[in-house]
């Protein structure tokens, strides 16, 4: 019988790999692709929770200093006397304050912008104006008038003029006078008008009440949002009628792994699952603190 004494050939052929092998090494490569990216991704989520703190720690210090200037008051938000409108989204400010934030007391515009948000990818050129542009926005804000101190003093509507950020934000120096606007010229019990100011939640009086957070809300048409955390739920909400057109819900529960930076008026910063008590701000969406 002839053989085949080639060790070449032989050699090529207990080289080469069978289909079972090949399936083999194939499921090692899927299974430790499973395990590796959810621990990439959660390193990476950690990551940004720790920049997310550190740019709402820097922007808590800015506002200490905003508001030795200004009377002790914060930025305003959106909603303005004689707009006619309750603050449209919690994450709007008046751009005549964001920019003096910005060209006066150097807050980095990166600041504004959570690290696990897509806007991150984009950076400070994907924020909206009211006005359209950045461009436009900057050359209207030598016309605007100051902020007024209380809603007696606002001369304008300034609906307009406002500039959108990714962190939730709290602040505001008035309420609007336009019924069906309530009549606390200090603004909505949840809002922090100065940093010395109390707000008022259900039935228990914050003395040291969250300026500005991550974004955590919940929407009983479409779910919840968040920025960090993993899943979570709500299984139901009554939203109850408070100073009107504001509103304050109860969760019954939420299920989940949330953890939001939250930055207090006090300038310090915690991670905290978002409280079952609530905010409204636009619609039907209602905001964690």
């Amino acid at each position: 019988m002839a053989s085949d004494s080639n060790p070449f050939r032989r050699r090529a052929v207990r080289d080469g790999f069978t289909l079972v092998e090949l399936l083999v090494v194939i499921g090692i490569i899927s299974i430790l692709t499973a395990i590796i990216f959810p621990v990439i991704g959660r390193a990476r989520e950690s990551a940004n929770r720790v920049k997310c703190a550190t740019n709402l720690r820097s922007l808590g210090q800015i506002f200490v200093l905003f508001a030795r200037d200004h009377h002790g008051r914060v930025p305003e938000g959106q909603n303005t006397p004689y707009s006619g409108a309750g603050g449209y989204n919690i994450t709007w400010m008046y751009t005549k304050d964001y920019f003096v934030l910005v060209d006066d007391y150097g807050a980095n515009q990166q600041l504004f912008i959570c690290p696990s948000t897509p806007t991150a990818r984009i950076g400070p050129s994907a924020f909206p104006y009211g006005e359209g542009s950045e461009r436009a926005a900057r050359a209207e804000v030598d016309e605007l008038p100051d902020n007024p101190r209380k809603v007696q003093q606002g001369e304008k509507d300034l609906t307009q003029y406002w500039v959108g950020f990714d962190y939730a934000y709290m602040g505001r120096n008035i309420q609007e006078a336009l019924a069906p606007g309530g009549d606390d010229v200090d603004g909505a019990p949840f809002e922090v008008t100065r940093l010395g100011r109390f707000t008022h939640m259900g039935t228990e009086d914050d003395t040291n009440p969250p300026l500005m957070a991550d974004q955590a809300w919940y929407q009983p048409r479409t779910g919840y949002h968040y920025n960090h955390g993993h899943d979570w739920s709500i299984p139901s909400f009554d939203a109850t009628p408070s100073l009107s057109p504001w509103y304050r819900g109860t969760a019954s529960s939420h299920n989940g792994e949330v953890r939001i930076n939250v930055l207090y008026s006090d300038g310090h910063v915690a991670q905290k699952s978002p409280d079952l008590r609530s905010f409204y701000s636009s619609g039907d969406s209602y905001f964690f603190r």
